[in-house]
């Protein structure tokens, strides 16, 4: 589990090619954007970021006290990101989704990587709990 302040594409690449030099198995991605005019801005370069992600769960942009801009969200630039060939892009609509989902997905000798300026480096912990439940579970039903 690590977490990483990324929130442009140039930095969310550098980290992935990083993290993929690693001995982990799979990189499964929490990305929460930041900024609305950002977002809008770099929605084709976000789209190409993520190459290096196993899984990619996005998030709803963290406005950072920015008005929502029609046409552009969390849900959109998943969509975006799935256009550009990352199949493994899905959109959470909440922090407990994006937990659960990434939990569900993750295995022994995997890195999950949380990403953005947001509120998204809360999620850790919530992260860490769920595996931990996860890893009880599969124990007592052995």
């Amino acid at each position: 589990m690590i977490d990483d302040y990324g929130h442009h594409p140039t930095e969310v690449r550098a980290t992935l090619a990083a993290a993929r030099q690693c001995s982990f198995r799979k990189i499964h991605v929490v990305f929460q954007p930041h900024r609305y005019t950002r977002t809008q801005s770099l929605m084709n370069e976000f789209a190409h970021a993520f190459d290096d992600a196993d899984t990619l769960f996005v998030l709803d942009i963290y406005a950072a006290n920015e008005s929502p801009i029609e046409g552009i969200s969390g849900e959109i630039l998943a969509q975006r990101i799935r256009d550009a060939g990352k199949q493994g892009a899905h959109y959470a609509a909440s922090f407990a989704e994006a937990v659960k989902a990434v939990a569900s997905v993750a295995q022994e000798g995997d890195m999950i990587l949380t990403l953005g300026a947001g509120s998204v480096s809360q999620l850790g912990p919530m992260i860490l709990e769920e595996l931990q439940v996860k890893q009880t579970r599969f124990a007592e039903s052995r």
